[in-house]
């Protein structure tokens, strides 16, 4: 399993070897030329994102009745292949044992929001002030994105981490 931290393409000085810098959980991995489109190729960021994604800090927010804008959190799945992904979610808490193999499919190129809030997008029920993580896994690779509605105090907050992925080895 790989993860790119960082980047960096060139070429020699005389201009005839492409090579590609890849930051691998902190190891510098210098490829050269023959494998630069082989590693773009199959890397997330051309690719169309990633098969397996991962979102450790869930913590649904209580709903507050005065505002216009409700507390939430949601899962957003985006499949920019020609292929319909099918999609399955695990839950993990802190207090219980997961929940997992929820099925989801995500139409090719098109993008699906879960609310994390609505039980009947999800198969499951999360109380508010419930930690959680999630598990995203796709038979083809989709980006997903994670975000938080948070309208428990007058400023309000929109919270969107980035989530880990895998790549394949």
């Amino acid at each position: 399993m790989r993860q790119a931290y960082g980047i960096v393409t060139g070429s020699s000085r005389s201009g005839s070897d492409r090579f590609l810098y890849v930051r691998l959980f902190g190891e510098l991995e210098h490829i050269v030329r023959e494998d630069v489109d082989e590693y773009l190729w199959r890397s997330s960021m051309t690719n169309g994102g990633a098969k397996v994604w991962y979102f450790a800090d869930g913590y649904l927010p209580e709903k507050k009745a005065d505002g216009a804008l409700e507390a939430h959190e949601a899962l957003m799945l985006l499949n920019v292949g020609t292929k319909d992904a099918r999609v399955k979610l695990d839950f993990y808490f802190d207090d219980r044992d997961p929940s997992k193999d929820i099925a989801v499919s995500v139409p090719a190129e098109r993008i699906i929001s879960l609310r994390l809030d609505h039980p009947d997008e999800i198969g499951i029920e999360i109380s508010p002030l419930t930690q959680y993580a999630i598990r995203v896994r796709s038979d083809v690779r989709i980006i997903a994105q994670f975000g938080r509605l948070d309208t428990t105090q007058s400023n309000l907050s929109y919270y969107s981490p980035m989530g880990y992925f895998e790549e394949e080895a």
